[in-house]
């Protein structure tokens, strides 16, 4: 594959990186975590034309859209670096067709790291993560975090109210949406939450890993049918696991092959019709990567660098006609960059 960067934006600590769908265009959003941070859009069809969403926020961790609403999204606001949120917030934001964006706040929710949207019997329930309950300072994790379930306001400033479903969480900190599972990534291990199937119905959870699991990410990369749990061990680790499901369990099976440290950034995809996990890298060579199985039958696997100095702390995946894009915040470098995937 041929690659091409585009740098989109300098934004200091770029963070968040996702995308939108509104008025029948494709936007990248880039968002950064610093106090006092920016988010602007870019369109798909044009990189050069930004909008901002917002000029002064910061402390951006994520952005979601709403299910089934055309240009609105959900994100967090005020978790700002050295895990100093303890006023974060959830915020609602709209792109009206004038290229203006509106933003409300929805409810203040200290905390607050990750976060999704599931539309359930008409209603759009927000599954909320928590890093932590409080902080005394950056090393204080005595209070754990939790997983917490409320809904989305029909209208902006209506009350939210959490009710907590999966507790005693130190540092929880990864998320990923699976198939019909969510999974939650915290020093007790790795969970999956199966969403119910109507308003009224319970939420089961149960443990696929106990150990310390940062990040995570599933996606079938050899072919088998079945996905392959990738993972960050441990917190902002400094391993890359692959594991193969055999018999209801998963097994490692490969180890990234060289020296890192904060492992942040995991998302599998497909790259021009080939299977592979985008890894992303916040300090030593500070690296954007591919992942890659290249032998099914003997789980042999390898990695491909596509950029170093860079730092990327999140990445999201844009199929194109004729490429495949992938959007990344890169923390350590202090910019939003786009990588262009040619066949």
């Amino acid at each position: 594959m041929k690659v091409d960067k585009l740098i989109l934006d300098s934004i200091e600590r770029c963070y968040c990186a996702a995308t939108l769908t509104a008025g029948g265009t494709q936007w990248l959003l880039l968002a950064g975590e610093a106090e006092g941070g920016p988010c602007y859009a870019y369109s798909v069809e044009d990189f050069s034309h930004r909008e901002v969403v917002w000029e002064h926020g910061g402390g951006t961790m994520a952005i979601v859209q709403i299910p089934g609403r055309d240009g609105e999204f959900v994100a967090i606001q005020n978790f700002f670096p050295g895990f100093r949120s303890e006023t974060a917030k959830l915020v609602r934001g709209k792109r009206l067709e004038s290229g203006v964006w509106q933003i409300s706040d929805i409810a203040a929710l200290p905390y607050v790291h990750r976060f999704d949207l599931f539309s359930i019997g008409g209603t759009v329930y927000i599954l909320a993560c928590v890093l932590c309950g409080s902080k005394r300072d950056r090393e204080d994790w005595s209070a754990p975090g939790f997983v917490a379930v409320g809904s989305l306001p029909e209208v902006p400033g209506d009350n939210v109210t959490f009710t907590p479903i999966l507790t005693g969480l130190t540092k929880n900190h990864g998320y990923f949406r699976g198939r019909d599972k969510a999974y939650i990534a915290c020093e007790e291990g790795l969970y999956s939450i199966t969403p119910p199937d109507t308003a009224e119905g319970e939420r089961g959870s149960s443990q696929i890993l106990s150990k310390p699991v940062s990040d995570l990410t599933l996606f079938d990369l050899d072919g088998d049918g079945l996905e392959e749990l990738v993972t960050i061990e441990p917190f902002h680790g400094d391993q890359i696991q692959v594991y193969h499901l055999e018999d209801n369990s998963y097994s490692p099976v490969y180890t990234y092959p060289t020296p890192i440290q904060f492992a942040h950034a995991l998302m599998g995809c497909t790259l021009c019709g080939l299977p592979c996990v985008v890894c992303g890298i916040r300090r030593c060579d500070a690296e954007l990567s591919l992942l890659r199985c290249v032998s099914s039958s003997e789980q042999r696997y390898e990695v491909e660098r596509i950029d170093t100095g860079v730092g990327p702390s999140n990445v999201a995946v844009v199929q194109q006609r004729d490429c495949s894009l992938v959007l990344s915040a890169n923390h350590t470098k202090n910019e939003g960059a786009v990588y262009i995937f040619h066949e």
